[in-house]
């Protein structure tokens, strides 16, 4: 934005995520840290500074304006900056003083939030799922909407939990692989994206069966997936 004091490239100064504040910023600080104005501009995280957190609404955002391949090319330099922090033997001896960058946590004041209070930093992984996947439980079932970079053949992750289910999902630009563990008497209602889909399902003992997805609105159907341990959807 004309006239903040950081612009372009300088928003990702601090490499794994955006600066929490773009603009100068003596107005809004906690209490109890007095004197804003003898702190440099991202020496607080309310100024200047970055949360390791907020790059998961970064990369969220950037799947829905940009597309998969710009939020992938992000994630990659943030797996890039977290190696050198593994390598360097975490947060606090990365950001030691030997290079710009002080931590904010347990009561003291800094410039970057990834550890102590800063539990958001949990986030960032979850782009995969809620991203990548483009999974979203509902009241009733769950969507999915994968948005794959376009060098990805597919995603898989495990250990997904819903409704006492613990599933396993693949995702191919046209297939949607589900495993389920657990058994109920619920049909999910699935949201999927636009197109003809197609299910088959098997069962534990692997004997293939038809499926018919039932539609109940624009882009959902009923799943009858009981006894089932996977369906496969291609479009």
């Amino acid at each position: 934005v004309e006239g903040d004091t950081s612009q372009g490239k300088d928003i990702y100064f601090w490499r794994f995520a955006p600066r929490a504040s773009t603009r100068r910023n003596l107005d809004y600080y906690q209490w109890v840290w007095g004197a804003p104005e003898s702190i440099p501009f991202g020496d607080q995280v309310q100024d200047g500074g970055a949360v390791l957190g907020f790059s998961y609404y970064d990369l969220m955002a950037r799947l829905k304006v940009r597309g998969a391949d710009d939020a992938w090319n992000r994630l990659q330099e943030i797996l890039r900056w977290y190696e050198e922090v593994e390598q360097a033997g975490g947060y606090r001896k990365y950001y030691d003083g030997s290079r710009p960058g002080t931590l904010q946590g347990g009561g003291t004041p800094g410039g970057l939030g990834l550890d102590m209070e800063f539990f958001e930093s949990v986030l960032v992984p979850q782009v995969m799922l809620y991203g990548f996947l483009g999974f979203r439980p509902t009241g009733d079932g769950f969507a999915i909407a994968p948005q794959l970079p376009s060098r990805w053949r597919s995603l898989r992750i495990e250990r997904i939990r819903w409704q006492g289910y613990t599933l396993a999902i693949t995702a191919t630009p046209n297939t949607i692989r589900i495993e389920k563990e657990g058994e109920g008497d619920e049909a999910p209602l699935i949201q999927l994206p636009p197109g003809e889909w197609s299910t088959t399902g098997r069962t534990a003992d692997g004997e293939r069966r038809p499926l018919t997805l039932h539609p109940v609105g624009e882009g959902r159907y009923r799943l009858e997936w009981q006894g089932l341990r996977e369906v496969v959807l291609r479009r």
